[in-house]
């Protein structure tokens, strides 16, 4: 040991740098519980893992004892809500005794949510929900007030300073995983060397500012103790750093690990064990901050592993929980709540970030299942609650619409209940797409049978097509070389892509969709020009539907994989893109409850959708994107099975998972040809086109609720306590609006409906 090593473990040092630790512990308890894959994950193998539930609460048992042994050691949990109630139900003795040292002020909780999701891939609603039913558990088992929202993985996007202050939340820390910072006032030291940045003890805080201007205190920890390894390489850091001093409040965030008495003397020597939130509240009162900044991550694994299926089904299964939810109220059916409960918390469950991890298949799988499961019983739900506000004729359709606006929707019904009279319907794989005009919160209804949904004729292949609000000029195979919006500026340019052109790198070599055989079919309702071929090895077949009447291009792409490794991890052109040049450069895009300005050569989380100037691509559950000279990507696959992310933690590749690519899967997404960018104008025709509504037999026409000031953005529309209410949150506006510019607000839906 030399003698700088020997100064970290003297009194003198820990004497003079007054290191405070805060040792946060991450469980693994959901994946290792109910995944079963084969080969076991490396979470499910000692001594990093455990093999299964009891094995894995004979840690947290030993953990909890460690508090018993060690008078001065202090832990903070980061469980997952949903992870303590499936102990508290299997090993009840194990969250009475985590109770127990709670009240002993030995341990405290963090983190609050649900399921510990990336929360920036999250709809706005499952945001809420994921604190909603998080913090309900923790003040139920223990009594605790979560008031530190700090997770091992990041969740992190603009709004989220708002949504923590309105659940009570006083601290905000960025995770150790990725995450950036933008300082929009005030002032701030950094002190910086050959190994990067670090703070200074006097400025340990910032304001995260939310985009309402909502703020919260964020704890900028810059020196660490190493998730994966030892804590003591920061430590001698800062030992030779001399002055300034870096902030005295350093966290240490493991996956569970034992506190024996080998851990507990080397911890023990350095630093003085404290719990997190009591610790937070002494350095803020000592260092207040100075500076104001937007705190968000451009980083998950969101990487395309089945191409996006969990994430597609997620997406599908929260519209179809929020419609459902919405039905209910306004037909003022409060008896089947329970079941409403239990759907939001299957689908937050699947959530967790253990399960999006791209080497559980498993559990993966199982949550797929288990959401399609969910949607056929909202379906359910559904039926049941308009056909209170239906009366059957026996020849008539009834179109229900969830969101408290009117709205011209796109709707694909089966044949037998076509809309007839003078709305056209187009045959369409088996469906009749159209366009209906529908009320606020309510239904219409339309006599359905002859004339039928009308067949697409084929034609030859167009080099032009002109639709009422833009034009296209196309490749000679099919794809788009120039988009023009009604105005007749090009949104839209081929130069090295065309627009919808697919590209992936198999076998160390490019491969793209250019190749195709191409069929053009007209109809009255949509211009279709499908086209068939391969992406390498891969059958592709894509579709473009060109609306003539509505500014929407609807894409479906149907790939048939079979066991296909695509691309590689680590760089996102290496995967399956779909590519989009625009002529703009400005960036812009949705997140939970906002929208926000971003740039190229950023990964682009994007909950729906994403603008360059007048171009907008919206997605339906492939949330990543990134823009490189101009050019918009979606990225949709990738897959292998030789990978670990954890190889640059030099981590011995033990156990090869199958991540390729397999099945038939369809995705779906849309473009919207927009005279400018108008971010609110956006966020309504998203809505409006792409949300989904729900057809049933019946006659009738009304509107329960009419929410007519187009600047309030509406997420939910729910029953509580016989009460109906809003939530959403207020656009921006010229004028004054009801609520501060991307405030959350949530009232009485009296308070906001104007007749």
């Amino acid at each position: 040991m030399n003698e700088l090593e020997s100064l970290a473990s003297s009194p003198i040092a820990k004497q003079l740098l007054g290191l405070k630790m805060a040792l946060c512990q991450h469980p693994m308890y959901l994946v290792i519980d109910e995944d079963r894959g084969e080969p076991a994950l490396g979470e499910r193998v000692p001594p990093w893992g455990a093999p299964d539930a009891a094995a894995y609460v004979e840690r947290v048992e030993r953990n909890l004892n460690s508090l018993d042994t060690y008078a001065d050691l202090r832990l903070n949990y980061e469980f997952s809500a949903v992870e303590i109630e499936a102990i508290a139900e299997r090993f009840p003795a194990a969250v009475h005794r985590m109770a127990e040292k709670f009240r002993q002020k030995k341990l405290d909780f963090i983190g609050g949510t649900f399921s510990q999701p990336h929360l920036q891939l999250m709809g706005s609603e499952s945001n809420y929900r994921q604190f909603v039913f998080g913090l309900e558990v923790f003040q139920r088992l223990f009594g605790k007030k979560v008031k530190v929202y700090f997770t091992q993985e990041t969740g992190m996007h603009r709004q989220l300073p708002q949504l923590l202050k309105l659940f009570g939340f006083d601290f905000l820390i960025p995770s150790p995983f990725s995450w950036a910072m933008q300082f929009i006032g005030g002032d701030f030291e950094f002190t910086a060397n050959f190994k990067g940045l670090s703070t200074c003890a006097t400025d340990e805080f910032v304001e995260a500012v939310s985009l309402d201007g909502t703020v919260l205190p964020a704890h900028m920890k810059v020196r660490d103790g190493k998730m994966c390894g030892a804590a003591e390489y920061g430590l001698l850091d800062e030992i030779v750093t001399d002055m300034p001093r870096s902030p005295q409040l350093w966290t240490y965030f493991p996956d569970m690990i034992d506190m024996d008495e080998a851990r507990h003397a080397y911890f023990a020597a350095k630093y003085d064990f404290v719990l997190l939130e009591e610790t937070l509240r002494q350095r803020l009162a000592a260092a207040p901050p100075r500076a104001q900044a937007t705190m968000y991550s451009y980083w998950s694994y969101c990487e395309g592993v089945w191409a996006e299926e969990l994430l597609r089904a997620n997406k599908r299964s929260e519209e179809r929980v929020l419609m459902a939810e919405s039905a209910l109220a306004l037909a003022r059916i409060t008896d089947q709540s329970d079941e409403l409960h239990q759907a939001w918390r299957t689908i937050l469950k699947y959530q967790h970030h253990d399960v999006h991890w791209i080497e559980v298949t498993d559990l993966r799988r199982k949550a797929i299942d288990t959401l399609a499961h969910t949607d056929t019983q909202l379906a359910q739900l559904l039926d049941h609650a308009t056909g209170r506000m239906v009366e059957n004729d026996g020849h008539s359709v009834a179109i229900f619409n969830s969101l408290p606006h009117k709205r011209r929707a796109l709707v694909e019904l089966a044949p037998t209940l076509t809309p007839s009279g003078k709305t056209s319907f187009q045959l369409h794989k088996g469906k009749a797409v159209g366009f209906v005009d529908l009320p606020s919160a309510g239904f219409a209804s339309f006599p359905a049978g002859v004339p039928a949904a009308q067949p697409a004729e084929s034609v030859n292949a167009l080099r032009t097509f002109k639709a009422k609000a833009y034009s296209v000029e196309f490749t000679k195979d099919g794809l788009m070389a120039t988009v023009r919006n009604s105005r007749g500026k090009a949104i839209l340019k081929a130069d090295e892509f065309a627009g919808g052109e697919i590209r992936a790198l198999i076998d160390d070599r490019w491969v793209d969709n250019r190749d195709a055989e191409c069929s053009w079919l007209d109809g009255p309702v949509a211009l279709v020009v499908e086209r068939r071929g391969k992406l390498g090895t891969i059958p592709l077949v894509q579709r473009f539907l060109y609306f003539k009447q509505e500014p929407l291009v609807k894409t479906e792409l149907e790939f048939d994989f079979s066991g296909d490794k695509v691309g590689y991890f680590w760089l996102d052109e290496t995967k399956i893109n779909v590519y989009y040049p625009a002529t703009a450069k400005e960036v812009w895009h949705d997140i939970p409850f906002g929208y926000v300005q971003s740039g190229e050569a950023r990964t682009i989380l994007a909950t729906n959708w994403v603008a360059c100037g007048g171009l907008v691509l919206v997605n339906r559950g492939t949330p990543k994107h990134w823009v490189k000279n101009r050019v918009l990507a979606n990225m949709l696959g990738w897959g292998g099975n030789s990978f670990s992310n954890r190889l640059h933690h030099d981590w011995p590749v033990k156990n090869q998972y199958d991540i390729r690519l397999y099945g038939k899967q369809t995705i779906t997404h849309f473009l919207l040809p927009m005279d400018r960018f108008d971010g609110n104008t956006i966020v309504r025709a998203v809505e409006d086109y792409t949300f989904p509504v729900w057809p049933r037999a019946g006659s009738g026409k009304t509107s329960l609720l009419k929410i007519r000031d187009k600047t309030l953005a509406v997420t939910a529309l729910y029953d509580k306590n016989g009460q109906l209410r809003v939530r959403g949150y207020q656009l921006p506006c010229r004028g004054k609006g009801r609520f501060r510019d991307w405030e959350i607000f949530d009232l009485p839906a009296k308070r906001l409906a104007n007749d």
